[in-house]
């Protein structure tokens, strides 16, 4: 896959991802609506379609049975290919716990808003999910064992692309869905705060402008928040670029020029994110009298920090093995 390729499907995701929190928010409304996606959408889907009728509560089934059933053909599709490997066996407890997550309880009435009745299933459907990534990374770890260096690039490569997509999945779905449930917050925290307490009426502007700046620095904390992992898509998108100027397994003069660019990139966007996290955290400790919340992130970025320092050194290999092989040339 081409970088430009991989860059607007990276976009579309995250404009896909963005709307879709947007949507869980404005639309249900519930405290549970974001943690129990996808399950909630599928519960409730599969209880309309039961409620229709006879033909319903068949396709209903019918979809809850190719949903259990889908990690099994995947099992079997997998035999067909290649000798099943312990890991493997993570694919029928997946199949298990979707059974569990999705399990009809009388259908019409399937999925209840309730504490009582949501807080299994959603143990249950995030245990698919960990189950699910589980499998992937032991799967990683024995082809990592097992490849050459071409296999190992390819992989690397994939991981680097997975891991873009992780990262803007985390910004453009969970970080804003915890956006917003944060301007829910401070909003019943606002209200609950005027209506029990009788204030005079030339304070009232006082307030709602503490309620707006309250609002301006939520989202500033919400940027330097999520900034790094941001920052750290970007690095993985530039880091395939690193990877596709190599030929045969082997660095070239391209490479050599494109690895100081990189690590440079590295130290500017972890400058960057220490920087601006610094700034909300100085301006609301300035402005704490006139906001509603504070939260000061006390941070230190060990593991960027190895990373910086590890695309620094890399670069560095990297132009002396560069250096060294066009020496071996000239020398023959």
């Amino acid at each position: 896959m081409k970088r430009d390729r991989i860059k607007t499907l990276l976009l579309a995701e995250a404009l896909i991802c963005a709307l879709l929190a947007l949507a869980l928010w404005l639309f249900e409304g519930d405290a549970f609506s974001v943690a129990g996606f996808p399950g909630s959408a599928v519960g409730q889907g599969l209880s309309a379609l039961a409620a229709s009728g006879r033909f319903g509560f068949a396709l209903a089934f019918t979809l809850y049975a190719a949903v259990i059933l889908l990690p099994l053909y995947a099992l079997v599709h997998i035999a067909a290919r290649r000798e099943l490997k312990p890991e493997d066996a993570l694919l029928v407890l997946i199949a298990f716990a979707a059974a569990c997550a999705l399990f009809p309880h009388g259908w019409t009435a399937y999925w209840s808003t309730s504490a009582e009745a949501l807080f299994p299933r959603l143990a249950w459907q995030w245990l698919i999910f960990a189950l699910l990534a589980g499998w992937v990374v032991l799967r990683l770890l024995r082809r990592f064992s097992g490849g050459d260096t071409q296999e190992l690039l390819k992989l690397f490569r994939a991981l680097l692309i997975l891991a873009a997509a992780y990262f803007v999945f985390e910004v453009c779905f969970a970080e804003f869905a915890g956006l917003f449930s944060a301007i829910d917050a401070l909003k019943a925290g606002n209200s609950a705060f005027t209506t029990d307490t009788v204030l005079p009426a030339a304070t009232d502007i006082t307030g709602s402008k503490s309620l707006v700046f309250s609002y301006v620095v939520l989202a500033l904390r919400f940027a330097a928040e999520v900034l790094p992992t941001l920052l750290a898509a970007a690095t993985a998108y530039f880091a395939i670029g690193l990877l596709d100027t190599m030929e045969d397994g082997a660095f070239t003069q391209e490479s050599a020029a494109y690895a100081p660019k990189l690590a440079e990139w590295c130290v500017k966007v972890l400058k960057l994110s220490v920087l601006f996290a610094l700034a909300v955290n100085v301006l609301q400790a300035v402005c704490a009298p006139l906001i509603l919340s504070t939260s000061i992130s006390i941070r230190l970025p060990v593991l960027e920090l190895c990373f910086v320092l590890a695309a620094l050194l890399g670069a560095r290999l990297i132009a002396s093995n560069v250096a060294l092989a066009a020496d071996n040339d000239l020398f023959i």
